[in-house]
């Protein structure tokens, strides 16, 4: 069918103006960069609640908002097309979940063959990178190594909710991950699900490990682990449990607030069993470490928690100390980097 002039002149109008467009847009971001065309972070919030599946090991799950961080001008991090398309995509995944308050965070303690101890931190570190790129919802993924016996290993994992966990547990970089995972362990990794009880703080930003004000460098000179990070779960006597919280939270506000080389102090609460308490404490380096423990504050926790401790666990097999022992991690950082956001307040 021949088409109309006057139809033929619209649609040449038309194709114009579109092109128009984006000669303006390219010009535009190539004056001011991307980020100015992004300085909201986008949110989209879910209606439904998915049930948890954490049967297989490491496998977790969870409920999700969606955000999309600003994209910044030269960074070797995250402001790549393919980073973006990729974000982009997760969020269309992830459209229609819902959001809630309070944070879902994961902490994973493992023990690895020595001689697999390499291809286990490969893999590691492609889920923790994936996640916390890749996932608009997941805000840290934190992987310690023990300064005792390295091939002890702890994960440090904080979500939107569960449905966002849920939500990693199909990205490839975690099915990846769970293909290594049977084949690097010594023993079966221990996994606990918990919720935040300090410090309570509601903006985002407070729990991402992504800085806001520029993108940190990415060169190997931040990648030496200089930081003594401490992931240590509490087994508290049932009827002890809240005097047990509230001495913690008075310890942590102390650490925060006179030493120098505290950057955070967060107290977790097992959410399936609330008599374990989850310390995770981040210190500038060793030295600070040991400057935390001569402190007035952590004599007076010592003091008033000393009888609060379970005496039995099925779990531990008669020895609570020595399993406390073994299942938490005092050593330095693999990831993130140095000189990526670690402080929280």
């Amino acid at each position: 069918v021949r088409m109309k002039e006057k139809d033929f002149r619209l649609v040449r109008k038309t194709v114009f103006i579109v092109l128009a467009l984006i000669v303006w847009s390219y010009a535009y971001l190539a004056k001011t960069g991307p980020s100015s065309l992004l300085k909201l972070s986008l949110r989209t919030y879910s209606t439904n609640k998915l049930a948890a599946t954490p049967t297989d090991g490491i496998l977790r799950g969870r409920r999700t908002r969606t955000r999309f961080c600003r994209h910044r001008r030269n960074s070797k991090i995250f402001s790549t097309a393919s980073s973006s398309s990729r974000r982009q995509a997760a969020i269309a995944a992830t459209a229609g979940m819902s959001s809630n308050r309070e944070k879902f965070f994961v902490m994973v303690s493992l023990r690895v063959k020595p001689d697999m101890r390499d291809k286990f931190l490969n893999a590691a570190l492609i889920d923790a990178r994936g996640s916390v790129k890749d996932e608009p919802n997941c805000y840290r993924f934190d992987i310690i190594q023990d300064a005792v016996d390295e091939n002890k290993f702890s994960f440090y994992e904080v979500y939107e909710d569960r449905t966002a966990f849920d939500f990693h547990t199909s990205r490839p970089h975690f099915l990846q991950f769970k293909e290594v995972i049977g084949e690097v362990l010594s023993e079966k990794e221990r996994v606990s699900f918990c919720k935040n009880l300090y410090p309570v703080v509601s903006d985002v930003s407070s729990w991402s490990s992504v800085r806001e004000d520029e993108e940190a460098v990415d060169d190997p000179a931040f990648s030496k682990g200089s930081l003594q990070v401490i992931h240590a779960p509490h087994f508290i006597k049932n009827e002890r449990v809240d005097e047990f919280i509230k001495e913690i939270i008075e310890d942590a506000k102390g650490s925060l607030s006179q030493e120098p080389g505290c950057l955070r102090f967060d107290v977790l609460q097992n959410i399936e069993d609330p008599k374990e308490i989850y310390l995770y404490e981040v210190y500038t380096n060793p030295d600070a470490f040991e400057y935390h423990k001569t402190t007035p504050h952590i004599a007076k926790w010592l003091q008033a928690t000393k009888d609060m401790y379970e005496d039995s666990m099925p779990e531990a097999n008669g020895d609570v100390k020595n399993f406390q022992r073994r299942t938490r991690s005092i050593g330095r950082n693999v990831f993130p980097p140095d000189n990526w956001k670690w402080r929280n307040l």
